[in-house]
């Protein structure tokens, strides 16, 4: 499997969130997301989050393994979650909810949601309302709907850390049976409606959790077998077939979270030159991911009268320029701290040992 930088992660993730936002403009106007007629799936948001989270499990195991100390590595989690949510959280406080509140201005300020909502930041209780905000859409009192899948991601990161400091990274057997156990769980035990439905810690259901799980240490095992596992086109084209040919069945959901994750990684490192120009540019999934809910609720306080495809434009319209900032004066300046500090721990050694050798 090809271990070069050049790979084209950053485009599938923006595809990825782009579903997600179509989805939500199926899901805000209350119209049925066309790809849950053509598989037995839940449409394109899922789809969009699977790739997400099978991405997640290839890198951010990729980036436990590279990190040079394990605080390094919870640094970079950090640095990549945090600056671009708290902007997403602040401006939802202080410049959407003011804005368009149905409240006064003092009572929007004095009611105590209002500050708790400011809590979304660190990702413990998310909570989905503003006072007075967005009351009379069609899917009323969300303003970030889009939140809920970050805690589950960070759950996932904390599982990779715990999984990296004993060892198991070194057991990848262990780990690959560790899946599949996981993945039978969900097929077998997550069926049954009234324990999926229960709520897991502050993660949300049970059996969203399970899922979205699933894919995430499905992209980690394809890393830790990296060096067995061959992306071939012949088996990707046969992997669609059965991915095609089951929609409809039953088995859809099972066999999509056995051949997702091989395509996903497989069309990751397709070689062509002119997709790979695109990684120029930068990463805009995840402003593309958090910004567009609220968007889209803005949209459409503001027009009521559209139809899904001009609200699916419109919004892919406004979310990308609020993506393009916040990759550029949000994101990459934080991220470039990771570098920075890299750079500085290989200088340090480099100084010292000058030093020595400066007095012998």
């Amino acid at each position: 499997m090809p271990e070069k930088n050049e790979n084209n992660f950053n485009l599938i993730r923006v595809c990825a969130a782009v579903f997600v936002i179509l989805a939500h403009s199926f899901a805000l106007l209350k119209k049925d997301d066309p790809l849950t007629k053509i598989a037995n799936s839940e449409g394109f948001g899922s789809l969009g989050v699977c790739i997400f989270f099978v991405i997640s499990g290839y890198l951010i195991t990729k980036s436990f393994m590279n990190s040079s100390t394990k605080f390094s590595f919870i640094r970079s989690r950090i640095l990549r979650i945090c600056p671009a949510l708290s902007v997403v959280v602040l401006l939802a406080v202080f410049v959407l909810g003011p804005c368009l509140t149905k409240l006064s201005i003092g009572e929007y300020f004095t009611n105590p949601r209002t500050w708790s909502y400011l809590q979304n930041i660190f990702l413990t209780k998310l909570q989905f309302d503003l006072p007075g905000l967005f009351s009379d859409n069609p899917f009323p009192h969300s303003v970030n709907g889009s939140l809920w899948t970050l805690p589950i991601e960070v759950f996932c990161y904390l599982l990779t850390f715990l999984a990296g400091c004993l060892f198991f990274f070194k057991r990848r057997v262990f780990l690959l049976l560790s899946f599949l156990g996981l993945l039978l769980f969900e097929w077998t035990v997550m069926s049954k409606d009234e324990l999926g439905s229960q709520s897991f810690l502050w993660l949300g259901a049970l059996s969203s959790v399970i899922k979205f799980a699933v894919y995430y240490f499905a992209g980690t095992v394809i890393y830790l077998f990296r060096d067995k596992l061959k992306l071939n086109n012949w088996i990707s084209l046969i992997f669609v077939a059965i991915l095609i040919g089951s929609a409809k069945t039953p088995y859809f959901q099972f066999i999509e979270c056995l051949v997702l994750p091989y395509l996903v990684i497989w069309l990751a490192f397709q070689r062509n030159p002119l997709v790979l120009k695109y990684n120029l540019l930068g990463d805009y999934s995840y402003g593309l991911y958090i910004f567009a809910f609220p968007i889209q609720q803005t949209i459409w306080h503001f027009l009521r009268h559209v139809n899904v495809t001009q609200y699916f434009l419109l919004s892919f319209i406004l979310t990308l320029p609020a993506a393009i900032l916040s990759w550029k004066l949000v994101e990459n300046p934080f991220l470039a701290l990771k570098k920075r500090k890299r750079d500085l721990s290989n200088v340090v050694p480099a100084v010292q040992a000058e030093m020595v050798a400066s007095t012998k």
